[in-house]
């Protein structure tokens, strides 16, 4: 992906549709690395995660106008609007993206979008390690498994926090913790 043509529509404040894998996300570009992009996705007119991939997945990105008249009802965020949730995110490469998440103590979802191994995880990193990471998954009905899952960085293609999904699973696990304890 072309750094100058993501760097201008950062700098614009425009909310593109990029084509990731068989999807097309409807979304804000925030932030980039050589390797990375972060973006704040939108969801039935209104904003929602913010999720961080690998560029290499990225198949286009289009900024024409049928985003331009998106643009009208749902306004693009202003830098104010979400610096503090993303400046303390390094985009070095996944093992920062999830030490700074760790760090932060953030829920987290985690994805492996390949059609040969489909994963998706929702919980707290609990581990971070040179290859993998273990987080404390939480199941669909807010409930922290006892055995933390090894994922290993190469596997995963997306990850993204800060989703009205996972806050609210998230805040049912810790509730249901916090009363046990």
């Amino acid at each position: 992906m072309e750094t100058k043509k993501i760097n201008k529509l950062i700098n614009s404040c425009a909310q593109v549709k990029l084509y990731y894998f068989n999807e097309e996300i409807h979304c804000q570009i925030l932030k980039e690395s050589d390797s990375l992009i972060l973006v704040k996705d939108i969801k039935d007119w209104h904003y929602d995660s913010y999720m961080i991939f690998p560029k290499k997945y990225i198949k286009k990105i289009k900024y024409g106008k049928t985003e331009k008249c998106r643009e009208k009802i749902l306004s693009p965020l202003k830098k104010e609007q979400y610096i503090d949730d993303i400046k303390v995110i390094d985009l070095t490469d996944l093992k920062s993206v999830l030490k700074s998440l760790f760090k932060t103590n953030q829920g987290v979802c985690i994805e492996n979008t390949r059609e040969d191994n489909y994963v998706f995880i929702i919980g707290k990193i609990t581990k971070i390690k040179n290859k993998k990471l273990k987080i404390r998954t939480i199941d669909l009905c807010g409930n922290y498994k006892k055995k933390p899952k090894k994922i290993n960085y190469k596997k995963i293609t997306c990850v993204f926090y800060k989703d009205e999904y996972s806050l609210r699973l998230i805040e049912c696990a810790e509730n249901k913790r916090n009363r046990v304890t």
